[in-house]
């Protein structure tokens, strides 16, 4: 019998695989044994390959995806964040997740006192039956943003201001001014807060007085429904002059929004505000799409065998990037004294 047949399990270990599992962090002698283990003209070509780096998202790899794609996903979130008045709202209220449903079934009923009576000793408990006929759904709204960025814009100095900024402006100021607003829902957004509300009615006078019957005004229609889970927002003007006149010590909070009307505030439930998004925004990013350069009518690029939209844009043929950011988004209010609010204050 041949020597080689008579060799051991042990004598028979394969040294490529032996000094990978011996020396894991060398990552040049297993590269040397599988080099000397080939022909001579395989050598050469072994030699002349190079090493190419993966498209990551992880930023793992300097100068190539990664460097956008992480910058975009954390400018998104951190916009969100309390330059928003709808941000700080959210994060206070009822949160739902989508998860891919094609729409959120929620009850309306909200905790009453009557509904957890006092019983006397030895008294027979009654038995409530909770109505399930007010439950509402909600299905989810998609708010869309798409700009574009030279090459240079990017891989300059001052990208993540410009991704910054683009961000905040077309997403976070976009949900405030359809959170505080007092449309009706349609196939886009939902109903603003203050849709179906009427102002409670200023109270006269532009003392410090005047501002505490309109916020004693606000709790008294709200805290029915809200306890003291309430959040005030004010117009820039109204919550500058609200914070400077109550102070630290007043328990609720209070945030500003750019959307509402001059020298508007309003008192919302937090308790009552049910929402719900997606767990992560999506962000595409392409450099070889035709994109309509328009922000206000924006139409297809062709329709019906003719050119539709009057400015397109090859970012293939500019050397731009295009990035699209897209969630789902949707709230509504649990009960209908959930939120209030009171026009044109005198304070």
């Amino acid at each position: 019998m041949p020597q080689t047949e008579s060799r051991t399990a042990k004598q028979r270990v394969d040294p490529l695989q032996l000094c990978r599992t011996m020396y894991p962090a060398d990552p040049v002698t297993p590269l040397l044994i599988q080099y000397q283990r080939l022909d001579p003209a395989e050598q050469i070509d072994f030699v002349e390959r190079a090493a190419s780096a993966l498209a990551d998202t992880v930023g793992t790899t300097v100068g190539w995806a990664g460097d956008l794609v992480t910058g975009v996903l954390s400018d998104l979130l951190t916009n969100l964040g309390p330059s928003n008045a709808s941000d700080e709202l959210f994060n206070s209220s009822i949160m739902l997740r989508f998860d891919r449903h094609g729409y959120i079934a929620a009850t309306a009923l909200v905790a009453a006192a009557t509904d957890t009576p006092w019983v006397a000793p030895g008294g027979v408990i009654p038995i409530r039956q909770l109505t399930t006929s007010s439950l509402f759904t909600f299905s989810p709204r998609k708010i869309a943003s798409g700009f574009v960025l030279t090459r240079e814009g990017v891989t300059g100095s001052n990208a993540e201001t410009v991704v910054r900024l683009a961000l905040n402006e077309s997403v976070g100021v976009k949900i405030d001014n359809a959170l505080f607003a007092s449309t009706p829902a349609d196939a886009k957004s939902c109903a603003g807060l203050l849709n179906g509300l009427t102002t409670l009615g200023a109270s006269s006078g532009t003392s410090h007085d005047a501002l505490r019957l309109d916020i004693g005004k606000l709790i008294s229609a709200v805290a029915p429904v809200g306890g003291t889970q309430l959040v005030f927002i004010g117009a820039n003007d109204a919550a500058a002059k609200m914070l400077a006149d109550v102070g630290p010590q007043f328990p609720y909070p209070v945030l500003a929004a750019g959307a509402l009307a001059s020298n508007t505030l309003m008192c919302v439930a937090t308790n009552a505000l049910v929402v719900a998004v997606d767990p992560m925004p999506r962000i595409d990013i392409g450099d070889a799409a035709v994109v309509v350069m328009d922000d206000t009518s924006p139409a297809d690029v062709v329709s019906g065998g003719s050119a539709a939209a009057s400015t397109v844009k090859s970012l293939w043929q500019t050397d731009s990037i295009g990035i699209r950011v897209i969630m789902n988004l949707a709230w509504a209010l649990r009960h209908p004294s959930g939120a209030a609010f009171i026009s044109s204050v005198t304070w």
